[in-house]
């Protein structure tokens, strides 16, 4: 295949992708990473497949680098490492036809999936020394498997890490750095932010790690209530974007409060463009989306979608779309089922597909 260059190659075999400063390239030239997220049925934690088959097949790399896509971010369930290579192997496989990359993150560690606020979250793995071992240990099984392979951009190591301080997840995450480093010293390691404890500094929350081959990541649903269509208190309502009455619930570090509109979206994500420069470091838009609600209801959901993607890009920030096939906020509908083109949202589509174009 030929070499990545710019914003729109293809995954380039023999060469790995590689932070240098702010930017990431490859073969010396720079990349934009710009995609999609393949969920893989990740959050059904116990029913949850090691090989989830039924997500997609080999003709979705296709179709979305036919959108101008260059990235999967690529969820894995912890049980996936170990008992599901075959199916990881078949996903790098087409991937690297299609020449698109694979952001690989362990979306459901040992313990179960971090989240606090859609079920009774327990902080398993952070209160249980043990359940830590095993996340170094699939980290470590993991990066030695795939150590040669030039399609895995990366290796984003926990998705929305929800510990009880902020401090056992840098903690966490130099060790497992340091342990991956030990039988894969190549691939880019992607770090999330402490989306619900992070202190509120400078670096927006992003912990402090030692290894020169990081990018920083971070999730935007905002304004929350009109990308879930809930309230604050999870209730259903119906919002819409953009609506200058409104003003936004959570102040920038500046204290100002802007009303739903692109310049708040501009606002919010200028600042963790602005501490990955001050760190040194590309940084990673991993999620961002709209409920299906928002779609059907055409409350602004493809003008917010387009806002961010558009933003994101002018900044230098690295993106990926949450998501490619699920029920709530897929382009493609359904869950634990194999993909049925004639099943899909149509609003979500006709944003997703063209906005990298």
């Amino acid at each position: 295949m030929p070499a990545m260059a710019g914003s729109g190659g293809a995954a380039a075999a023999g060469s790995f992708l590689r932070a240098q400063g702010t930017e990431l390239r490859v073969n010396g030239a720079p990349i934009h990473l710009k995609g999609i997220a393949f969920a893989n049925w990740a959050i059904a934690e116990e029913a949850a497949p090691a090989s989830p088959w039924t997500h997609n097949d080999e003709s979705h790399y296709d179709l979305i680098k036919s959108w101008g896509m260059n990235a999967v971010r690529f969820y894995l369930h912890e049980k996936t490492i170990g008992a599901g290579y075959d199916w990881i192997d078949a996903n790098v496989h087409w991937a690297k036809q299609a020449g698109v990359y694979l952001i690989v993150n362990l979306h459901v560690p040992p313990g179960g999936w971090q989240n606090p606020f859609v079920k009774d979250y327990d902080y398993a793995m952070w209160d249980n020394p043990a359940l830590q071992d095993q996340f170094v240990e699939k980290w470590v099984e993991l990066a030695a498997r795939y150590k040669d392979e030039t399609t895995i951009a990366g290796w984003g190591l926990l998705n929305e890490p929800c510990p009880r301080d902020y401090a056992q997840w840098a903690a966490l995450a130099n060790r497992t750095i340091a342990a991956v480093r030990a039988v894969d010293p190549n691939h880019l390691i992607v770090v999330e932010r402490v989306p619900w404890v992070a202190p509120a500094n400078a670096n927006m929350g992003f912990p402090s790690v030692t290894d020169d081959n990081v990018m920083y990541e971070f999730h935007f649903y905002e304004p929350f209530p009109f990308t879930a269509q809930v309230s604050l208190q999870g209730a259903p309502q119906t919002s819409r974007y953009p609506d200058p009455t409104k003003t936004h619930y959570l102040p920038l570090p500046t204290g100002e409060t802007p009303s739903w509109t692109k310049a708040y979206v501009e606002r919010a994500l200028s600042q963790y463009a602005a501490a990955g420069a001050r760190l040194g470091r590309p940084v990673f838009l991993g999620e961002f989306g709209v409920t299906k609600a928002a779609y059907d209801g055409d409350l602004g959901a493809k003008v917010w979608t387009k806002d961010v993607a558009d933003v994101a890009m002018a900044a230098g920030i690295h993106l990926t779309y949450h998501a490619f096939h699920e029920d709530t906020y897929g382009v493609y509908l359904g869950w634990m089922t194999n993909l049925d083109p004639g099943y899909v949202n149509q609003g979500s589509l006709g944003v997703v597909s063209t906005m990298f174009k």
